[in-house]
Formats: C-alpha cells, structure tokens, sequence
C-alpha cells in the first residue's frame, strides 16, 4: 500500500466518524427536547387545575391502587403520565357549607414548600370530592414517626428537626396567609 491510500482510508474514516457523532449528537438533542417538552406539558398539570370525575377514574386508572384509608377519604394512587405520578384523595361525603374544602383548596393550592406536599388540583362534581396531589413514594410521615415499628422509626432527634421545622414553616404560613389553615397535611 502506498502513502496516499494508507491517508485516504484515514481521512475516509476520520470522515465517517465524524458524521457519526454529529448524527448521534442530533439524535441525542432531539430525544432531550422530545423529554422536556412531555415535561413542560406535564407541567401545566402540576398547577391546581378543576378535573371532572372522568378525569379522577381515568388518571386512577378506575381507582386500580389504593395508597390508604384516612377519616377524610380514601387515597389511590394515579398518573398524568408515566412521569408524573400523584395521589388522589376520594373524600368521604361532607357535611355542611364546604368551607372546609374551599380553604383546603385555596390554601394547599398556594402553599410551595419542601416538606409540603403539593396541591396539583381538585375535583367537584355535584356531591363528589376529590383533591390531586403530587406522589412521594415514601410512604407517609406517621409510619416513620411511630416507634412501634422500629425498622422505619427515624428517632427521637431527627423528629426533634421535623417539629421546629413545622413550627417556623407554620409561622410562615400564617404570615403569608389571609386564609385559616384547618387541616394541614404533610409527606415525608
């Protein structure tokens, strides 16, 4: 073989490499821009927004995993996507005017913080109640502040933390806030 043909194959390889990585290069910008934009439109879920009860069923999928059985309701959880996933509390039938309902809504609607689980919407339609939160997977704050089950207690220390936390982001709150907060409701 000569120079120039050792140099040709180098620079036809070099060339083919070359266009290779500006492909992947493209393809990898696409699939990046192709995740963010199914996040932004996730995203606009993520505000408090009215669902009908058609919507609750079908982001339950029929109400398909149940998370938990509280004195207010039942907790199932749902997704908008496979991103996004949150829980939906079916509240039990209330009684009286619904100002309960209305300050958990506008309330939890405008509350942003890290330890406060997020109002992502709500359901009304005719007597049925539902309330959308975002989904934390680890399970609720009572399991781990309990010391029965010692496998998950987070100790006497580490729950000192959490109540002096609670106590000035409570504070916060209330400053911030024209509406009574009635039921607050937190998620490790």
């Amino acid at each position: 073989m000569t120079i120039v043909s050792i140099l040709g194959s180098f620079l036809l390889t070099l060339v083919v490499y070359a266009l290779y990585r500006v492909y992947s290069y493209d393809k990898t910008e696409k699939e990046n821009q192709a995740r963010i934009e199914i996040f932004l439109e996730d995203y606009k879920a993520l505000k408090p927004t009215r669902y009908s009860s058609n919507d609750v069923k079908r982001i339950t999928n029929q109400f398909t995993e149940k998370l938990g059985q509280g004195a207010y309701g039942t907790v199932f959880k749902g997704k908008f996507s496979n991103e996004i996933h949150v829980a939906v509390k079916i509240l039990n039938s209330s009684k009286g005017n619904g100002e309960e309902f209305i300050n958990e809504v506008g309330t939890m609607g405008r509350i942003h913080h890290v330890n406060v689980v997020r109002l992502v919407g709500f359901c009304v339609d005719g007597f049925r109640r539902a309330l959308v939160y975002e989904f934390l997977p680890n399970d609720s704050l009572e399991k781990f502040i309990s010391s029965e089950n010692s496998n998950c207690f987070l100790g006497w220390e580490k729950l000192q933390d959490i109540a002096l936390e609670l106590n000035i982001f409570t504070k916060d709150v209330i400053n911030e806030s024209s509406i009574l907060i009635l039921n607050l409701i937190i998620f490790c």
